[in-house]
């Protein structure tokens, strides 16, 4: 049985590449890759809480439980939203189609425009790009 070196041990760190390539894997479940891509952007620890893994059930009521209206079940966020809000949030910062269809993996266009609602200042931003005397051109 091998034995994983202690936390903070001199282990040499992994390339940036070799995160993304563990992360982009097709053959490891989307669960185990969050809570690695998690774990690296936050550069948390993983055994600070001492509570086992959460189902979706689990997280779905969790959600629910800390966003309830009144504290009434069923009145919070359901996991969905928090997809939407994140496609809502990035067209509204000025990503365009494609890339939101990159980003959430869906196939048809009509189903990702309802997130394209630009900024005032993205459409600024896109306006001065055909303005006179732009050093940019």
């Amino acid at each position: 049985m091998t034995v994983a070196p202690p936390p903070d041990s001199q282990a040499p760190a992994r390339s940036k590449t070799a995160v993304d390539r563990l992360i982009a894997r097709r053959d490891v479940h989307f669960r185990e890759k969050t809570l690695w891509r998690m774990l690296y952007e936050t550069v948390a620890r993983s055994e600070d809480t001492g509570l086992v893994r959460l189902s979706y059930g689990q997280a779905r009521a969790l959600l629910d439980a800390h966003t309830a209206v009144g504290g009434v079940p069923g009145a919070g966020w359901d996991l969905h939203e928090c997809r939407h809000a994140s496609l809502t949030h990035l067209g509204e910062a000025g990503a365009g189609l494609a890339m939101l269809m990159a980003k959430s993996r869906h196939k048809r266009p009509e189903n990702v425009r309802k997130y394209l609602h630009p900024s005032a200042e993205s459409i600024a931003e896109v306006t001065s790009l055909l303005a006179p005397g732009d050093s940019r051109r």
